[in-house]
């Protein structure tokens, strides 16, 4: 069983936590680029690192 729940919007990164089983969570980090198509698309078990990871990239535009 997979469930992802919206988290968050940085720096126009779409930020969700997905919950595979009854234990293992972690989040992912996309966006779109000027194309439509999937940007850049970041992992981490812990949300903190995830943020900032996102906030130092440049926003598209």
């Amino acid at each position: 069983m997979t469930t992802t729940k919206h988290i968050a919007t940085v720096n126009g990164f779409t930020i969700t936590q997905r919950l595979i089983g009854h234990k293992d969570t972690y989040f992912v980090a996309h966006r779109r680029g000027q194309n439509g198509a999937t940007d850049t698309v970041f992992t981490a078990k812990r949300l903190s690192y995830l943020e900032n990871k996102v906030k130092d990239i440049s926003p598209v535009g």
